[in-house]
């Protein structure tokens, strides 16, 4: 298979860029509370765009936004403009290029390394982490207000929340950020109810040493409910990141998932707290 991703062409106003993507592998005690649909905190998805003169299209010409006044347009201008994509592709080491054009001299692009690791059925994984600071009940229309072009992607759901990954790795401690990923169980395959499952959180403070750092924080095994018989190997999990007890500063986010059986994978992500 072939990434079937595509530029994005943003003819209006140049607006921020967001990206995101599961990040590669890598090598005291705090509960962090399971995020439920009933608690976690909503989020407004901003103006009601139909019928309107100032236009964004992408590269083949079809609009995806538009604004019918000046008030509204400054809204979407007043915060960065999220784009998200989803694509298919064959495990490697990739650069991923994401750029954008507002159709005058206000252009560029931003570049990352992407790894994705070949998916083996027999083996105990977790996939790559996804932050965010947009959450919320999976049910809720306003999660949904970008249908119009997010129609052909898998939503990002645990435990009846649906997450919204962030573009940025920045976050305040106001934004209660949360992190998305999915373990991957072969024990599914033929279900044990003694089978249990468990994801650790860990947090390092990468000031003074950015290549281990000094931990700062362990939530220690929090139990993840097996779902239901689905023929998926894939358990996704949905936990709030607790950076109430972090001063600002750059660290770094390990999830290491465990089960019953003495199997074990871990995952990471930089992250940083703003004042």
């Amino acid at each position: 298979m072939r990434s079937r991703a595509k530029p994005f062409v943003i003819a209006a106003a140049l607006l921020g860029l967001s990206y995101s993507f599961a990040q590669p592998p890598t090598s005291g005690n705090q509960a962090a509370p399971e995020i439920t649909a009933r608690d976690t905190p909503m989020f407004t998805t901003g103006v009601n765009l139909v019928n309107v003169p100032v236009v964004v299209r992408d590269r083949e010409g079809h609009a995806v936004l538009e604004f019918d006044d000046e008030k509204r347009l400054a809204a979407f201008l007043a915060v960065p403009f999220h784009y998200e994509n989803q694509f298919e592709i064959l495990p490697g080491s990739y650069t991923l290029d994401v750029a954008y054009d507002a159709g005058d001299d206000s252009r560029g692009k931003v570049e990352t390394a992407l790894v994705v690791d070949p998916y083996k059925p027999e083996q105990f994984a977790i996939g790559g982490l996804v932050l965010s600071r947009q959450y919320g009940p999976a049910s809720d229309p306003r999660l949904h207000a970008d249908a119009m072009w997010t129609a052909d992607r898998t939503p990002l759901i645990a435990d009846g929340v649906r997450m919204t990954p962030s573009g940025s790795s920045r976050f305040k401690k106001t934004d209660a950020p949360a992190v998305y990923a999915e373990i991957y169980e072969p024990l599914l395959v033929a279900p044990d109810p003694k089978v249990t499952l468990g994801v650790a959180m860990r947090i390092f403070d990468l000031k003074t040493d950015r290549k281990t750092g000094e931990q700062k924080l362990d939530t220690g095994v929090l139990r993840v409910t097996l779902p239901a018989a689905t023929g998926s190997l894939a358990i996704p999990i949905a936990r709030r990141v607790p950076v109430d007890s972090l001063p600002p500063g750059s660290y770094r986010l390990e999830v290491e998932a465990s089960d019953s059986a003495g199997k074990s994978a871990r995952r990471a992500a930089d992250f940083e707290i703003s004042p």
